[in-house]
């Protein structure tokens, strides 16, 4: 006896293809995550349904600019991905783009307000004080100190090895 189709089940079969093919694409390839910590799972399920998506504009710009050569298969695209990560070092870039740095790094955009530089530099009343409590450093992105500037208000490292006050308040 034939049975009509519920008005239900026509819109999931329209609207549903999407998803069913994305995880249809990630089952196939899934990458190898495990381990007692929440959040590898996730991070591994974002970075196939990442490469998946990449994948599918790759064969979509192809077919809009009419390619005529054979596409890559969702393996070997995933194989390109991983052998272009893994041929980027860190260590050859470290010497080439970036300038000779300073021992201690400094904090470039600061999150606290900044005294403007007329103040800063201008050798006058620039009193350490120390504090109770210990607090991030200002100037460089190292440590913590129980020094403030009286004038700038600011916390800012006064160690031998480390002098961030007399650095902060003088020009380079």
């Amino acid at each position: 006896m034939p049975v009509t189709c519920p008005n239900l089940i026509k819109k999931y079969n329209t609207y549903m293809g999407g998803v069913d093919l994305a995880d249809m694409l990630i089952a196939l390839y899934r990458t190898p995550f495990r381990g007692h910590r929440w959040h590898l799972p996730i991070f591994s399920q974002m970075l196939d349904i990442c490469i998946n998506n990449s994948w599918l504009l790759y064969r979509r710009d192809r077919k809009a600019r009419m390619d005529t050569k054979k596409q890559k298969a969702l393996k070997i695209f995933r194989i390109e991905i991983f052998e272009s990560l893994r041929k980027f070092e860190r260590t050859d870039m470290s010497d080439i783009s970036r300038p000779a740095m300073k021992s201690t790094k400094t904090i470039q955009k600061p999150a606290a307000e900044r005294p403007p530089d007329v103040v800063r530099y201008d050798q006058f009343a620039h009193y350490p004080t120390v504090i109770t409590s210990r607090g991030r450093c200002m100037y460089c992105a190292k440590g913590l100190t129980k020094f403030f500037c009286q004038k700038c208000k600011l916390r800012l490292c006064l160690l031998p090895e480390r002098n961030c006050f007399i650095q902060y308040h003088t020009k380079k």
